[in-house]
């Protein structure tokens, strides 16, 4: 492309729209590299995912195959136009959980406090209009401010949960969420036309990243979109510096360059990785600015599990049919710090309604939640490149992960307390579910991870790799440690505190 941009944003999802609209608010001219395309209101993950490229990976019992997914979704917005909305601040332990990771584990903490995520957290959530109540969360951080749009009832399942947790002398609460209760920003409450995940919304009830600061943002003079665009590699003409970004246009598979002042990685901690590591040149053999040699390390999931049984004293008429509306109402975080998990350090439960009754049996009201945790972040853990070619000529991806012994005790207390509360409920046919999270989730952290020592880390504070003026880490390859419930609005509030430092 002859013309040359002040920033080049590679990924349009929950982290480069944020970018985007910040920086075209205070008129840099900014281009967006996108894979996937617009989504139709409506539409399911799998129509859209079903040719995406897959990676290697191991599955449970060690064996790789082509089965990985390094993406969350490659769409015009990126994995939030599936999500369900699902909008967590991070607690103050998860930017230092040093006393509760493994010995053998990677440095998990993060070179800010929570403090300074909260005027961001505020910022996002006015954007996005979520609906929950800040203190009603009983392990909510020791300062922090700002106030969310009320939040949404329980549904039918939830309910139980609620009484469920209550009877236990747990403190459950509603779930916060990026969905309209009532009409918000020109956009209705929800009207459970669809199940929220994996869904796009059918009428932007969900504040998706593009609907919500996306969409608006692109009718700026000051902003392009490239869609059907795939980043292969970044070149140099110094050592310290970008120069361009080599894409090509999937249609026409023709190849181009764009030049720009800056360059912001926004796609996923995968994508994001795997761009740097192809970006090879006489000063960077292993990848630009991999100076210490971990772009690509400490990849982490949540490592996560569904617990369901029936409860057979709710009757519920549509057995067979789409389960929709919203996926969680309510979450349970009594066990996030728990002396009797091991390590100390538990995680989330929360309701987790399926998209479907297909494969269930029994009578009564179907019950599902998920417990989440945050993984060891493991030096043994990365995105590495094969030999292998896609289609499009670069390497594919290699997603080298295996699950820590911790993990796998700390993940089984937290599935023995979730069969607790489906018991308390009088639940039958209680049963696990994997979630397959080791084969790449949509929650994807750590493989450019942040720090204020250049030899353990990829990038500071604000984002910038330490050996390269001008290229950021925005998404969630940022994050040293995973954090224990869903990453998005943290890595929304943290792009935002990215971007307003690059612009200054």
């Amino acid at each position: 492309m002859n013309r040359h941009f002040d920033v080049c944003v590679i990924g349009s999802g929950a982290s480069g729209s944020v970018i985007t609209k910040c920086l075209a608010d205070k008129g840099w001219d900014v281009v967006i590299v996108e894979q996937g395309d617009l989504i139709e209101p409506g539409t399911n993950i799998d129509s859209v995912m079903s040719g995406a490229e897959k990676a290697y990976a191991r599955e449970a019992d060690g064996k790789w195959g082509q089965n990985g997914y390094p993406w969350s979704a490659s769409a015009v917005g990126g994995g939030t136009i599936f999500y369900a909305g699902i909008s967590f601040r991070y607690k103050d332990v998860d930017f230092n959980a040093r006393e509760y990771v493994a010995p053998d584990a990677m440095d998990p903490r993060w070179p800010i406090q929570y403090s300074d995520l909260d005027p961001y957290y505020n910022k996002i959530e006015q954007w996005l209009g979520v609906s929950g109540d800040l203190n009603a969360d009983p392990y909510k951080n020791k300062s922090g401010t700002g106030a969310l749009r009320a939040a949404h009832s329980y549904s039918q399942q939830g309910a139980l949960i609620h009484q469920a947790g209550k009877k236990r002398g747990l403190r459950p609460f509603p779930t916060p969420l990026a969905v309209n209760t009532a009409d918000h920003q020109g956009y209705p409450g929800c009207d459970n036309l669809t199940s929220c995940t994996d869904y796009a919304c059918p009428i932007g009830a969900k504040a998706d990243s593009y609907t919500r600061i996306l969409k608006p943002t692109l009718q700026r003079s000051n902003v392009t979109l490239l869609k059907h665009t795939k980043a292969l590699a970044f070149h140099q003409k110094k050592p310290s510096e970008i120069d361009t970004l080599e894409c090509m246009d999937l249609s026409t598979k023709e190849r181009f360059y764009i030049q720009a002042k800056h360059f912001v990685l926004a796609g996923n901690a995968i994508q994001s990785a795997a761009l740097v590591l192809r970006s090879t040149n006489q000063w960077w053999p292993d990848g630009v600015g991999n100076q210490s040699g971990l772009v690509g390390s400490g990849l982490s999931f949540k490592n996560s599990e569904y617990v369901s049984g029936w409860v057979e004293d709710h009757p519920y008429e549509k057995l067979n049919e789409p389960l929709k509306g919203l996926y969680s109402t309510v979450s349970i975080t009594d066990h996030y710090l728990d002396k009797e998990c091991p390590s100390g350090l538990g995680g989330l439960i929360y309701e987790a309604n399926p998209w479907s009754f297909d494969g269930c049996e029994g009578k009564g009201i179907y019950i599902q939640l998920e417990c989440i945790i945050a993984d060891q972040p493991m030096m043994s853990n990365k995105v590495r490149l094969s030999n292998d070619k896609e289609a499009t000529g670069v390497p594919k991806i290699i997603i080298d992960y295996q699950t820590h012994e911790w993990d796998r005790r700390r993940l089984s207390y937290m599935i023995e307390r979730t069969k607790e509360l489906l018991n308390t409920m009088g639940a039958e046919n209680i049963r696990c579910n994997p979630s397959y999270y080791y084969l790449g989730s949509a929650h994807l952290h750590g493989t450019c991870r942040a720090g204020t020592d250049e030899q353990t880390s990829v990038v500071d504070k604000f984002g910038r790799f330490h050996t390269i003026d001008n290229l950021f880490a925005a998404d969630g390859s940022f994050m040293p440690f995973a954090g224990g419930v869903n990453p998005t609005l943290t890595i929304q509030a943290n792009a935002l505190r990215i971007a307003e430092h690059m612009a200054l």
